[in-house]
């Protein structure tokens, strides 16, 4: 399958098998969320072969429109409106349903009686006025696994704080400072002395994207006790608390240390071949010497600079982290003196110097191994998008693959209330008691 994007040719790895015959096949999903991370993890079930209903207000989940609500970027083509919820959406079934009336709540009901998943981003606050929270549903439906993905979880004096993962998951959890070289302002603990003024901006979603692996990971976790236990429960997982998890190493060490041990900018990092130079060529590179002492040979070899090692300076580990400016400072002139095409990729390989290209996403989209290794992906077009003369939706592959079924997209992002009618049928509520308008 070929997904032309402009210039840019990517290439879909898919196999003859479907999602009907994933892990997830004969699991139903009831999603009602917004945004990102509900929804990012709605649609990995359903590359797993779940069916997922995805409940959404008459005028639609907000992230249907979300160019124009945050850029005023409006396109009246669906798939340009918003290139992300496609993503985030694909395979499942859109239902409207107006909670605040009697057959929106008749509705949901039934659907949940039918369900194995109740998946839900919302706050448990808003949640209570239709008796769609947490403890509610568990005890209503005690075999349903429910899933809250919330800003700062289901406890605590902020729980009923609206959240977005920049706030949650990245500023709240400590994660932004460990990005930042920053100045202490409270406490006995010490931060960096070479202070970066603000922190870097947070790619919009990586958070939820994190955050939704873990729903995932714990509704399949739940679903496997229940086949032990025939019992439900609830599983909870939040944007804060993904981003204490994913930032273990400063969590760790402060409290080990008593200190803090995070960003140095980039000419004094403690260890030099772990970080990123310019060649001249004007690429980006990483150099992922980890293992600094194993690794500072074939780095000096490889850039005709062989007599660093046993330079007193730079001989031990403990010496390159001593003079790290010094050496950060050497390697910059080196490697602005030689271009990465093809002189250091043929070195770097020759001397078994561990490091990658620093690349923009559309680099990412021809570079032969990101796409041999599967990361993109191409979704199937809904009646409206065939109609804007769409034969595919351009996305990326959900992170996990199995030896026995494909995780590829094979349905499409469905167009608002696309499935209503045939949802309420299947429940046995009568069309006529649906106003058109809600449909």
């Amino acid at each position: 399958h070929f997904q032309n994007l402009g210039s840019q040719v990517v290439t879909s790895v898919m196999s003859a098998d479907d999602t009907s015959h994933g892990p997830m096949r004969g699991i139903r999903v009831v999603e009602l969320t917004t945004t990102i991370a509900g929804p990012a993890a709605g649609a990995t079930l359903a590359d797993w072969g779940a069916e997922v209903l995805k409940v959404e207000p008459p005028n639609g989940d907000n992230f249907r429109y979300i160019l124009g609500i945050s850029t005023g970027r409006e396109s009246a083509n669906e798939f340009l409106a918003s290139p992300p919820f496609y993503a985030i959406n694909r395979g499942k079934k859109s239902v409207v349903l107006d909670l605040k009336s009697a057959v929106g709540v008749e509705a949901i009901d039934k659907m949940l009686a039918t369900a194995d998943v109740f998946l839900s981003n919302y706050r448990q606050k808003a949640l209570a006025q239709f008796g769609l929270d947490a403890e509610t549903v568990a005890r209503r439906y005690p075999r349903l696994v429910v899933c809250t993905l919330t800003g700062y979880g289901r406890v605590g004096p902020d729980k009923d704080v609206a959240g977005y993962d920049v706030g949650a998951f990245y500023a709240r959890s400590g994660a932004a400072a460990s990005f930042t070289a920053l100045n202490p302002k409270h406490g006995a603990r010490t931060m960096p002395t070479d202070p970066t003024p603000l922190p870097p901006q947070l790619p919009a979603g990586f958070g939820d994207m994190t955050t939704s692996m873990a729903a995932v990971a714990g509704i399949s976790a739940a679903l496997h006790a229940r086949n032990t236990t025939g019992k439900g429960q609830i599983v909870d997982t939040s944007l804060l608390r993904t981003g204490g998890w994913v930032n273990f190493w400063d969590f760790t060490t402060v409290r080990a240390f008593d200190r803090y041990s995070g960003a140095r900018s980039t000419n004094a990092r403690l260890n030099p071949l772990l970080n990123v130079y310019r060649t001249q060529d004007d690429r980006l590179i990483w150099l992922l010497g980890m293992e600094s002492q194993r690794h500072f040979p074939g780095v000096c070899k490889a850039i005709d600079r062989p007599e660093w090692v046993d330079d007193e300076r730079f001989k031990t580990t403990g010496a390159r982290a001593k003079n790290c400016r010094v050496l950060i400072t050497a390697l910059n002139e080196r490697l602005a003196k030689m271009d990465l095409e093809p002189t250091l990729r043929e070195r770097f390989a020759d001397y078994d110097v561990w490091w990658q290209p620093v690349q923009t996403a559309l680099e990412a989209l021809t570079d032969e191994h990101v796409v041999a290794a599967g990361m993109f992906a191409s979704i199937p077009p809904n009646a409206k998008d065939v109609g804007a003369g769409y034969t595919s939706i351009p996305s990326v592959s959900s992170p996990v693959d199995f030896s026995n079924a494909s995780t590829q997209p094979t349905r499409p992002a469905p167009y608002l209330g696309e499935h209503t009618v045939e949802v309420l049928r299947e429940l046995g509520i009568p069309e006529a008691a649906v106003p058109l308008s809600r449909l």
